[in-house]
């Protein structure tokens, strides 16, 4: 393959895995795995654990940070993180559609560059397929049109589509000179779905006056992430019986109000694996 032609056809396949392949860096867990392990040592024993980053009680009930987990204030809970779990759904719902992607789209790639340095000099196209020439020609100058107008409109998921359809008519195109690249079949499209679950932006941030009133950050901080240990330990953890010294201890009514939420709050996975945790009650202000 001549040089100028070697380096449309790599250019193509570039962008097409530049623009389409790039995966989100999803947070994880972090240290509430070993949190739940204590939650479950705690109620084995009974006994208060300490807990990285949870000052020693200071005598009085909440000097700690820790407040009743109580029904109204898991309805609160809930509704402060609608709007996350939304967003951490779609990037999981983008997450697993990559991975799929991915799968598919890499035969295709290991194709082309094998092809790419064997197939030797370009044939010149017939007449009989200048028409398709023409179209493929057509419709790379069209959406690199929209794909501008796009990017000024600062629409990610129209860039990644409009995108995608001039690179895979820049491959037919090039295909028209280099018959053989038919082996490696047709390009291969993200699916449906895959740039609208990609372009959700950062997380949706800042708490409701609602929650500032019922908390203060701290308290706020450690109650979600105790709620977090309940939702990472599937609802399985038991209660503690008497003081609570530890945001990794429960009480039985503590566990009522969360049992009785369940079936939500096992929804909110995704909205605990988008949080970067560091420490119990890491919401340092509003």
């Amino acid at each position: 393959m001549p040089r100028a032609a070697r380096r449309l056809f790599f250019l193509a396949v570039a962008l097409a895995g530049a623009g389409a392949l790039a995966t989100p860096a999803h947070a994880q867990f972090g240290g509430l795995g070993k949190k739940i392990k204590k939650a479950a040592e705690n109620a084995a024993t009974g006994k208060a654990a300490a807990t990285a980053g949870v000052p020693a009680p200071a005598g009085a009930a909440g000097d700690n940070g820790i407040v009743d987990i109580t029904p109204d204030r898991v309805s609160l809970f809930l509704a402060q993180a609608k709007e996350r779990a939304a967003w951490a759904e779609a990037r999981e719902k983008h997450a697993a559609l990559n991975r799929a992607y991915l799968d598919r789209r890499k035969p295709f790639e290991q194709c082309t560059q094998r092809l790419s340095t064997t197939m030797g000099a370009p044939r010149v196209i017939p007449e009989s397929e200048q028409d398709k020439a023409e179209k493929y020609s057509d419709a790379i100058t069209h959406y690199n049109e929209l794909l501008l107008k796009a990017s000024q409109a600062g629409n990610g998921a129209a860039q990644g589509a409009y995108s995608d359809s001039m690179q895979a008519n820049q491959f037919y195109l090039l295909r028209l000179s280099y018959p053989k690249l038919v082996e490696c079949g047709d390009y291969p499209y993200p699916p449906a779905g895959y740039y609208q679950a990609e372009s959700q932006g950062d997380a949706p941030g800042g708490v409701s006056p609602e929650i500032q009133q019922a908390f203060t950050p701290r308290q706020y901080g450690i109650f979600r992430e105790r709620i977090g240990l309940y939702v990472m330990a599937k609802g399985n953890l038991k209660a503690t019986s008497g003081p609570r010294n530890s945001p990794s201890q429960f009480s039985g009514d503590e566990l009522g109000a969360l049992d009785g939420r369940k079936q939500d709050l096992m929804k909110l996975e995704s909205y605990f694996k988008s949080i970067q945790w560091t420490s119990w009650g890491d919401v340092g202000e509003w």
